[in-house]
């Protein structure tokens, strides 16, 4: 999905304040996303909002996608000379702690130590 214009911005902004840093301190950088995938096709409903006598005009026809079923939600990180492995959440909710446990501590924590023993 594309960024909207306030994290477009943000991301730029991030970019000047760090253009000056040189290649050793960027491969200290970890970049992660995580993205939720269904496993089955959207149901197709539409919602329709709106005053009477206007609810089928198309500024009030608002697409829900509606999936049925599962999903899965996945997780990785890049950095400059590295990346992490994809890492798949194996059902249930995230929680704050389900991410320490799955995330930071296995992946975040051992950069600094891998990092120390990478000379550049």
């Amino acid at each position: 999905m594309p960024l909207n214009r306030r994290q477009r911005r943000v991301h730029l902004s991030w970019a000047r304040e760090h253009i000056s840093w040189t290649r050793q301190r960027l491969a200290s950088v970890l970049f992660t996303d995580e993205s939720r995938f269904t496993l089955e096709s959207d149901s197709g409903h539409l919602l329709i909002r709106g005053e009477r006598r206007s609810r089928y005009h198309q500024s009030n026809t608002v697409e829900r996608h509606s999936y049925r079923g599962g999903g899965i939600m996945v997780w990785a990180g890049i950095s400059l000379n590295s990346h992490t492995d994809l890492h798949v959440f194996q059902g249930g909710t995230l929680t704050g702690v389900r991410y320490w446990d799955e995330i930071i501590d296995p992946y975040v924590y051992p950069i600094p130590v891998q990092l120390a023993m990478t000379s550049f």
